[in-house]
């Protein structure tokens, strides 16, 4: 499960971010804590079917979208070179 976990949470942040949200501003919309949501993207807890389609509603995504582990890395090293 952790490695679902942070997969997860991998992809979440990755979106956040090219969506333009700051963790701030995405746990406002979903309705969480900061913390909670830090959490999320670390890969230390994980979300309810309830928490998911509300990320998934303010992202304005698919749920498929934050579980494709594999394209999340690859505009990763897109973004930040192969390290």
């Amino acid at each position: 499960m952790d490695i679902i976990k942070k997969g997860f949470g991998n992809c979440l942040k990755t979106t956040r971010k090219i969506k333009n949200l700051t963790q701030e501003k995405l746990a406002e919309k979903i309705g969480v804590n900061l913390r909670q949501l830090a959490r999320i993207e670390a890969g230390e807890s994980f979300v309810t079917s309830e928490t998911l389609f509300k990320i998934c509603s303010a992202l304005e995504v698919s749920p498929k979208i934050l579980f494709n582990f594999d394209i999340h890395e690859e505009i990763l090293d897109m973004i930040y070179g192969d390290s």
